[in-house]
């Protein structure tokens, strides 16, 4: 789409000519930034360029957000900042030619270094957030309105940002810190560290679309900015309403400035997505994210009985205590103006469906899996299959049981040479142990691996155990793959790996495989020290 640099910027610009999406006569710049002593030149952790509409042409000076620099506990090298200032058109425009000629952004007689592996990507059109939510507007300022046009310049090595990246909880805690003084949500969006966005709000016209007061109907009113210049504006709306992965309904007309639309569409069930497109100047001047509207209100009510439960329990000095409860009888009722019962009737059993999936498709997925008494095997073979398909890059076991027999039946069936795999006990048996007991299970389970290798040919593998004042104790058991293709994914084994498929448990993946990861990962390097190790190779 673009032949160059060059052209890339120039239709930046082009955007800004007045009247066309606005009225701007400045950019607003504010950077995440990353130094250190070793490096002469701070490095970018994230640019976002807001153009912006100011009455006079005076510039906001460069101001540190920060009162001083930001340190993040487990990055020793580094510190961070955030600076802000105002840049005129032309010195933006000479900015983003040196930064694709050089990777570095000049501003302010500061050199600011990019990596080399700078990326241009087309222009993209970011809706603010509705019934949906929109990830980019972690970052971006204000999309509260028509939306905005965004180019970037995207970071694809992030080769200084690996440790982010190797510690998710390392950008967590950062973003905390940023957003203690700007609303950046940073690690949400962690695939945007390192680059430089430019962001174009759409402020010439504000699009509200509402249902009507009377009737099933939509309505599109648009206002326009005071500068505006509506004269032969050809704007073209369309509007789809999307319900069970199918479109509902489509609607597509050309607007007359002057007067409101109606959209003959039904807004009672799905979500809607509306687009106002310049039909002349072919870009759009507004966009939704999905959108539902109101329709039915369901309200509670909870009536106190006049007779409280009683029962006793047993404290821990084996007295008895009496608890008495409130018990009390709920009502549910639905304020809903729409009286056709068919319509009710038909959309209560879409949204009450059953199943969601079928259990054969969760079973071949391995995404949910029931055993029972003598499963063994399968269940063995189930986990080693998701070890093959998941476990290219690292894999994490952890269960409080761990012994050196549930790790030879699993991560050393990882074919996968170097993968690096991970693996955490609390060495929880034999019952009534005791610190010393635990290190002689170390020694023990040391040997064991030990003895049980011909050769370690493409084994990456390192065993810990929570012991002493190092760690925390636990009692869930996961298997984690934080680096998968699609981002980390878990699986609650539901019992220890020792008794896979002897009794009733299921296996199930996990909604979060993020937050388990970090979860792990935390554990893992309060258990950094040798007394923790059990066996590494």
């Amino acid at each position: 789409m673009y032949k160059n640099a060059s052209n890339y910027i120039e239709s930046i610009f082009e955007l800004l000519e007045p009247n066309l999406i606005g009225f701007y006569n400045q950019f607003e710049v504010v950077t995440v930034f990353a130094s250190s002593k070793e490096e002469s030149q701070p490095f970018n952790i994230l640019t976002i360029v807001v153009a912006q509409e100011e009455e006079t042409k005076e510039l906001q000076p460069e101001t540190f957000l920060s009162p001083k620099p930001l340190k993040i506990k487990g990055v020793k090298d580094y510190s961070f900042g955030i600076v802000k200032y105002a840049l005129n058109l032309d010195d933006t425009k000479d900015l983003l030619s040196g930064l694709s000629k050089d990777n570095v952004w000049g501003a302010n007689q500061r050199i600011l270094a990019f990596s080399k592996n700078l990326e241009l990507i087309p222009r993209i059109f970011v809706p603010a957030d509705s019934t949906e939510t929109v990830p980019l507007n972690n970052l971006l300022k204000n999309n509260f309105w028509s939306g905005s046009h965004v180019f970037e310049w995207f970071d694809t090595g992030k080769d200084k940002l690996k440790f982010f990246f190797d510690k998710p909880g390392l950008l967590q805690t950062l973003s905390e810190e940023i957003n203690k003084f700007i609303p950046i949500k940073l690690a949400s969006v962690s695939d945007r560290l390192g680059n430089l966005i430019i962001q174009l709000p759409v402020s010439i016209a504000i699009t509200d679309v509402h249902h009507t007061k009377q009737g099933n109907a939509l309505t599109l009113k648009i206002a326009w900015h005071p500068k505006a210049s509506t004269e032969n504006k050809n704007l073209i709306f369309n509007c789809i309403r999307l319900n069970d992965v199918t479109c509902q309904d489509f609607f597509s007309s050309r607007v007359d400035i002057n007067n409101e639309l109606i959209i003959p569409m039904e807004h009672v069930r799905g979500a809607h997505r509306y687009y106002l497109w310049d039909d002349d100047k072919k870009i759009l001047l507004a966009a939704s994210a999905e959108s539902s509207f109101m329709h039915e209100i369901s309200l509670n009510s909870a009536m106190i009985q006049h007779e409280p439960r009683g029962f006793y329990i047993k404290n821990n000095d084996s007295n008895r205590e009496l608890i008495r409860l409130n018990v009390v009888r709920n009502h549910t009722y639905n304020i809903n103006p729409d009286k056709n019962e068919s319509k009710e009737l038909s959309h209560t059993w879409i949204t009450q469906r059953l199943y969601e999936h079928e259990k054969a498709d969760l079973l071949n997925q391995k995404k949910l899996i029931q055993y029972n008494r003598n499963q063994s095997a399968k269940a063995y073979n189930d986990l080693r299959s998701l070890i093959q398909i998941y476990g290219q890059e690292s894999i994490y076991l952890w269960d409080p049981y761990l012994a050196p027999q549930d790790i030879l039946q699993t991560l050393f069936y990882c074919s996968h040479a170097h993968s690096a795999l991970k693996a955490i006990t609390e060495l929880v048996s034999p019952p009534n142990h005791d610190s010393q007991v635990k290190k002689t299970l170390i020694t023990d389970y040391h040997q064991e691996l030990e003895d049980s290798c011909e050769n370690k040919f493409g084994l990456n593998l390192e065993f810990r155990a929570k012991i002493g004042k190092h760690g925390w104790s636990f009692h869930d058991r996961f298997i984690i793959f934080p680096k998968t293709i699609n981002g980390p994914r878990a699986w609650s084994l539901g019992t220890s790996v020792n008794s896979l498929g002897k009794t009733h448990h299921i296996f199930q993946e996990v909604s979060d495989g993020r937050l388990i990861a970090d979860a792990f990962e935390q554990l893992w390097v309060a258990l950094d020290h040798q007394e923790c190790l059990v066996w590494k190779c």
